[in-house]
């Protein structure tokens, strides 16, 4: 599958990073129901100095390894043999956590946790023995190759159960790849409860990077946990990448989670820092996501909600979805029918159902062909809490030689919702406005 097309500033190089997005978050969406192999889990081990120091030196000649790799700049393909040693490195990064960890009282803090791993891996800063690091740091030039940034994080991940979770961050081009690893205190010593990283890979884009979030849910008056990880997907080309959600339930006599749930989307790489939270089996990621809209003075991203209540093995996405009504119908238009359903008023649901389905349509056609959008105002109805948002259309065609292509207007879009107690629900779509909904533009044209 090619890369993500380069974002250009024009409406049409716009609309085909959103065919491109689509294309490759609907071909993710399976993609990473498995983790990678590891190890299964052995006998708690004793502090053992001098398997930490083997283990240590491993990891730093595997690195030292990595890092004589020659790659191109904003190269997207992983050689076959630097995907060999990314996976050998893992390897021996975990073997250092555990070795590590296993010489660390229960009753550390994690801030003497992540301060003795750092040490022992060289993590978290430049090594100062490593004089062309250093130079490079100097210029700016070290970051996003492969092995040469390290980075260890470890904090209490909750305290009912009480899991210590570490984070190890490789340095790829382009971004980070990231694993997670869960341990429980015991009287004597650590056990690890869980352990997640991307399989081996061919592209950069399939790492667990970007960003890395996780947290536990739990059903309320249960002791049994499932942990939630969303992590982004390093690009080098493009604003615009995909994130995929896990639900995780730990396993008994290995680290390896058994996946409960996973779903993959789009989202724009731009300044908004992402976001995830529970609370018991809730749980709610914001992150914004790429707007109908492509206009640099106003908006072309709009914040996107994921909420979803874990019960069992079931994972269901509840409102809101959304910050506000038009970003409601734009959710609720890219979101999978059997999220949209959810949101749809039931005597609606069968025509609805049809117009969420030629939208979804419009991005698997021709890749010269396809459909800009434009906002129309937002406007509030005669009736409590409803308003009727509408959404302009075109069809615009790539020609070869010919700057901007053809365009040829089509009807709008009239969608009507309905504010719930915590979002909104879709009524009806026509090409009719509805005489019912005037007043001013409650949007004021803007995102």
């Amino acid at each position: 599958m090619s890369g993500f097309l380069e974002m250009a500033h024009s409406q049409s190089r716009h609309a085909q990073d959103r065919f491109m997005l689509t294309r490759m978050t609907r071909h993710f969406v399976f993609a990473l129901l498995l983790s990678s192999v590891v190890p299964a889990l052995a006998a708690q081990q004793a502090c053992n100095p001098s398997a930490l120091q083997n283990a240590a030196a491993n990891a730093a000649r595997l690195r030292k390894a990595l890092r004589a790799q020659v790659t191109g700049t904003m190269e997207t393909d992983v050689p076959p043999a630097v995907q060999n040693q990314l996976v050998q490195f893992k390897n021996a990064l975990a073997s250092v956590v555990e070795a590590g960890l296993a010489c660390q009282s229960p009753s550390a803090t994690p801030t003497r946790i992540q301060d003795a791993l750092a040490r022992s891996l060289r993590a978290n800063g430049p090594d100062p023995s490593d004089a062309e690091y250093l130079a490079k740091s100097n210029q700016d030039e070290a970051a996003d190759e492969y092995g040469t940034t390290l980075k260890v994080r470890a904090n209490w991940q909750s305290t009912t159960p009480h899991l210590l979770a570490i984070e190890v961050a490789l340095g790829i081009e382009c971004g980070e790849d990231t694993m997670l690893f869960l341990f429980e205190p015991t009287e004597r010593n650590w056990t690890e409860r869980l352990r997640w990283q991307a399989p081996k890979y061919s592209k950069v884009g399939d790492a667990f990077g970007d960003f890395f979030l996780h947290t536990l849910v739990q059903k309320p008056g249960s002791d049994a946990w499932r942990l939630v990880v969303v992590h982004g997907r390093p690009w080098c080309t493009s604003r615009f990448s995909g994130f995929g959600i896990d639900v995780l339930e730990p396993t008994i006599n290995s680290p390896q989670p058994r996946v409960v749930w996973h779903t993959g989307r789009g989202y724009s790489r731009g300044d908004f820092e992402p976001s995830l939270k529970a609370s018991g089996n809730i749980f709610e990621f914001r992150i914004n996501g790429d707007a109908m809209l492509f206009d640099t003075d106003r908006a072309f991203e709009r914040r996107v909600i994921y909420r979803y209540r874990v019960s069992g093995d079931t994972v269901d996405r509840i409102e809101p979805i959304a910050v506000n009504a038009r970003g409601f119908v734009e959710e609720w238009l890219e979101m999978p029918w059997n999220e949209a359903a959810a949101q749809t008023a039931a005597p609606a649901g069968t025509s609805l159902k049809e117009v969420h389905e030629s939208y979804q349509q419009e991005s698997t056609k021709d890749d010269n062909i396809f459909i800009k959008h434009a906002y129309g105002p937002v406007l509030a109805c005669k009736s409590p809490r409803e308003f009727q948002i509408e959404i302009k259309a075109e069809r615009h065609t790539i020609v070869p030689g010919k700057p901007g292509g053809d365009s040829v207007p089509l009807s709008s879009t009239f969608y009507r919702v309905r504010e719930t107690g915590n979002g909104y629900e879709l009524l009806s779509a026509t090409h009719k406005p509805d005489p019912q909904c005037g007043g001013p533009n409650l949007m004021n044209d803007q995102q």
